[in-house]
């Protein structure tokens, strides 16, 4: 079926049951369990209205035979599609006055944010995580021992189709760093009953783009607002260690061009990352970075064998067959 047969055969099996529905009558209770069906048959449509045909249908199925499964059925549908919802993404890294928050929400109105500063090069040396940045771990603890160097609240537009919506958001701060931003429902920002979601931002003029080969990397810094290569800037290159704590173990300073080379002889497994420093403006760039050539790898040859009976008795005869690649190939008979 091509998605256009399926979407009319669809329609037709909700025509049909809208159809027996009302020929059945709202006297018996299995009305509103099949209210409740066709209500789940709107809902997973793809129509712009589609959420909203599938509440009225579930709001005029709770109404009757308000203790039936049908009509729990329908109430918790209507609580679903209606229930609030919101979701937070940012860029890594931004410059100030940038909308660099996207906030994608549905059945709310307004958020409350606030912003924490937090050292990254402190964050980065002390860290014993997988994660570079802060985690949900760190954000309570950031919470309860920190104020907020900024708070802002931000309108969001209706969403009358009950789906989600996108709006970016624009930061206030305007100094240069690392900043943990909050995001509650709850203007106070309590644990509960809220939902609280927390990014990583780092608010930097610095840009770096680099060039991998092998042992070398090439590392040039420019300026996110103008594109310009920026000299005199401090560039790191850190090994990552979950461990012990990620450590420095080269540092170089970008030249007139901008540019600046690390050369490592260092094993495949190890793996780096780079910071950029020039007065408070810090950049990061979180890849991982691998020098050298990876081990080569050796080939080997294997075959499965097949048997006709997963057990035998003694002296019994062994049937079966190899496979070795995608073909199959009969075996001798082993004795």
């Amino acid at each position: 079926f091509s998605p256009a047969q399926f979407a009319t055969e669809r329609s037709t099996i909700r025509g049909n049951l809208r159809l027996h529905l009302d020929d059945l009558g709202r006297k018996y209770p299995w009305w509103s369990m099949g209210m409740s069906q066709l209500a789940e048959f709107h809902r997973a449509e793809d129509a712009p209205d589609a959420l909203v045909e599938a509440r009225k249908v579930a709001l005029e199925g709770a109404r009757f035979h308000r203790e039936s499964i049908g009509a729990q059925r329908c109430r918790y549908l209507v609580n679903q599609i209606e229930a609030p919802d919101y979701s937070l993404i940012a860029m890594q890294s931004d410059g100030p006055g940038r909308r660099s928050i996207q906030v994608g929400h549905r059945n709310l109105s307004v958020l409350h944010f606030r912003a924490y500063r937090r050292d990254l090069l402190e964050v980065l040396e002390t860290n014993r995580d997988y994660n570079l940045l802060p985690s949900h771990r760190e954000v309570e603890e950031i919470l309860e021992r920190q104020d907020p160097v900024a708070e802002w609240t931000l309108e969001l537009p209706e969403t009358p189709d009950f789906r989600s919506h996108f709006t970016y958001v624009t930061p206030p701060m305007e100094e240069p760093g690392l900043y943990v931003v909050v995001a509650s429902a709850r203007e106070n920002h309590r644990e509960s009953p809220n939902r609280r979601l927390a990014v990583n931002l780092l608010i930097t003029d610095l840009v770096l783009l680099s060039r991998h080969q092998n042992d070398t990397m090439d590392v040039t810094v420019h300026s996110g607002s103008s594109g310009e290569r920026r000299a005199g800037v401090e560039v790191a290159l850190y090994r990552f260690d979950y461990k012990r704590g990620h450590r420095r173990v080269a540092s170089r300073t970008s030249d007139n061009s901008g540019t600046t080379t690390f050369s490592v002889t260092s094993q495949w497994s190890d793996s780096y990352f780079l910071v950029a420093r020039q007065g408070d403006d810090l950049a990061l760039d979180a890849r991982r970075f691998r020098f050298g050539r990876p081990s080569r790898r050796h080939s080997s040859n294997t075959a499965l064998i097949y048997t006709d009976r997963s057990v035998y008795r003694p002296l019994q005869r062994v049937i079966g067959a190899t496979r070795m690649g995608t073909a199959f190939r009969p075996c001798p008979t082993l004795g």
